[in-house]
């Protein structure tokens, strides 16, 4: 008898995808939904913005006839993003998060202070990089990590090459400084991990580094530190409050949760300094 023969396994037939049409591959609720979320926000920006337009000698619509053609530029770009299969991502990713870095790096050195304090954008107000920063980690991370999966356990591999790239764009955020930017990015960064499959005991050197770098952060950034004492006095007593915080109080002892009416609302004209970006509640 000869010796016995084993056959190799089959390769996997790889099915080609079948191709949708234009119709098929929209999500319609998630359309609506953002649509709905999109003119929501134009009539909160009116109600809030057009006595500070005016006040500037501007029409009144300025402010938010600027936002819908951000809305509607951005909404021609997502139309087009559409027909892009989003695996070719991949190759534009590296020079993306560089460029981002370096836009982050740009207004440390090259950004005109606000009369606030904070150095955030540049030319003019026009660009905010930290607001890039949050989208572009976003993707980032999610290629970077899918690409490490297998040794996302692997610290050396997976957990510490992460904190890095997070580190390093949440810093350059925090120098501006812009506490609250900096932050979400390092929030992103976990929830991305976790996500991804990262294990609780990473997740817990994450948690606990974090606090250390903050608690030393408050201690050395004035900014910090101010945000943080202000935050914890209101919570004691809403009288020692940050300003804001009282403001935005008593724009909801006024009017509630619903607020007072569209064009009826009264706390912009009383203090906020830049009532369009301040709060929904002005």
């Amino acid at each position: 008898m000869g010796e016995p023969t084993m056959n190799a396994a089959p390769a996997p037939v790889k099915l080609p995808r079948k191709k949708l049409s234009f119709r098929e591959s929209i999500d319609l609720p998630l359309v609506v939904i953002v649509f709905t979320l999109f003119a929501f926000g134009l009539l909160m920006v009116y109600s809030a913005s057009w006595q500070f337009a005016r006040g500037q000698g501007n029409s009144e619509f300025l402010t938010v006839i600027r936002q819908f053609g951000f809305g509607l530029l951005g909404g021609v770009v997502a139309l087009v993003l559409t027909f892009i299969d989003y695996h070719r991502y991949r190759r534009w990713l590296v020079p993306v998060m560089v460029g981002t870095l370096i836009l982050l790096l740009s207004v440390i050195l090259f950004g005109k202070e606000s009369e606030f304090g904070a150095r955030r954008s540049l030319f003019a107000g026009s660009i905010q990089p930290s607001e890039l920063a949050k989208l572009v980690i976003i993707i980032y991370l999610s290629f970077w990590l899918y690409g490490k999966r297998e040794v996302l356990d692997q610290w050396t591999f997976g957990l510490i090459p992460m904190m890095l790239i997070v580190g390093s764009t949440a810093g350059l955020i925090l120098t501006q400084p812009d506490v609250s930017a900096a932050a979400t990015v390092i929030l992103l960064g976990g929830v991305l991990f976790f996500i991804a499959g990262g294990k609780l005991k990473q997740l817990l050197v994450v948690v606990v580094v974090s606090a250390v770098l903050g608690f030393l952060i408050v201690q050395v950034n004035a900014n910090a530190m101010t945000r943080l004492t202000d935050y914890w006095n209101g919570l004691q007593n809403p009288e020692n409050a940050s300003d804001h915080v009282k403001w935005s109080l008593d724009a909801i002892i006024n009017g509630g949760v619903f607020g007072v009416g569209i064009g009826r609302s009264t706390t912009k004209f009383i203090g906020l300094p830049v009532a369009p970006t301040d709060s929904i509640f002005a």
